[in-house]
């Protein structure tokens, strides 16, 4: 559990950093290799065991579903990150545009 909330911690600090630079397209590698590689080739096919074997009121088990919810939130915020561009966009009141050029304003 502290190897994925290491992990998580790492992928936060390098999304953050990729959103101020604008590349979007790392953001989106590096939230597709982390559910990829690090939670579901790893992290999740170990946890997995503890999680069915273990009893719902364990500290190993617990410590399992704190973690994920940990990670569920945070990925939820740093996904939603790239939706705030797009949703003041469509708030816009100039809609007369031509939208090809928008990007060049």
């Amino acid at each position: 559990d502290r190897w994925a909330m290491s992990r998580l911690q790492t992928l936060t600090a390098k999304i953050t950093s990729a959103y101020e630079r604008f590349d979007f397209h790392e953001v989106y590698h590096l939230l597709r290799n982390f559910c990829v590689v690090d939670m579901s080739s790893f992290y999740l096919d170990i946890l997995k065991d503890r999680l069915y074997t273990f009893k719902s009121d364990s500290k190993e088990r617990r410590a399992a579903q704190w973690a994920l919810n940990r990670i569920l939130l945070t990925m939820t915020g740093l996904m939603n990150l790239s939706a705030r561009y797009f949703v003041a966009w469509s708030k816009m009141t100039v809609r007369n545009i031509n939208s090809t050029y928008i990007f060049f304003i």
